[in-house]
């Protein structure tokens, strides 16, 4: 009788609680996801500002210290770019763009977008592009 019981109801509801527990971490692993690309283009978005502002002036001064604070609080390296595809102003000295952020900021100089960004892990290392 023991034996019937557990073959019959301790097996079933393990194997359907490992299910559910596989799709709520699966759910939750995609909410991270979504916050850190949602939080990328947010940081994008307020650059995107105070850069458009600093082009009008003609005055890089506005936005480089912006850049250097984000720089060294996030670690991330931060440039804007005119329209001829020079460095206007950076937090730091940029080097050289990769094959795949050239081609990513020749799309963008020419008005089209490019793919969007992939899922990115809150803790993964490795560069980010964003255009």
């Amino acid at each position: 009788m023991r034996r019937r019981l557990f073959v019959v109801f301790l097996v079933p509801m393990t194997i359907i609680l490992l299910v559910l527990g596989g799709a709520y971490g699966w759910s939750a692993a995609r909410a991270i996801q979504q916050q850190v690309t949602t939080q990328l283009l947010a940081d994008l978005s307020y650059f995107t500002t105070g850069a458009r502002q600093a082009l009008r002036a003609a005055d890089p001064a506005m936005i480089e210290s912006e850049l250097r604070r984000f720089g060294t609080l996030y670690d991330a390296k931060v440039a804007v770019y005119d329209r001829s595809g020079t460095v206007w102003a950076s937090g730091v000295r940029m080097p050289d763009l990769t094959q795949e952020a050239t081609e990513q900021l020749s799309l963008a100089l020419a008005g089209r977008r490019s793919e969007p960004v992939g899922d990115a892990l809150p803790l993964t290392l490795g560069e980010t592009v964003i255009v």
